[in-house]
């Protein structure tokens, strides 16, 4: 029984090798640099902050407009 488990074990290390060798070629550092879709850093801290504060803004209010109108419609 231990022989089965043991080849068992040398073949599924076998299939996991390839897949840990492209792993290990394809490191990509994740800083806020290269991950956010825009500038970061101190210079751009005010732009970052008008863009988040514009998203979530909008994302609040345009929801709030829809109902208000649904409702003004009936």
């Amino acid at each position: 029984m231990s022989a089965i488990f043991a080849a068992t074990r040398a073949s599924l290390r076998n299939t996991r090798a390839p897949t840990m060798m492209l792993r290990r070629s394809l490191h990509i550092e994740n800083t806020p640099e290269t991950v956010l879709p825009f500038r970061t850093g101190r210079k751009h801290k005010t732009f970052v902050g008008i863009s988040v504060a514009s998203f979530f803004a909008t994302g609040l209010i345009l929801p709030t407009i829809a109902a208000l109108y649904q409702q003004l419609k009936q």
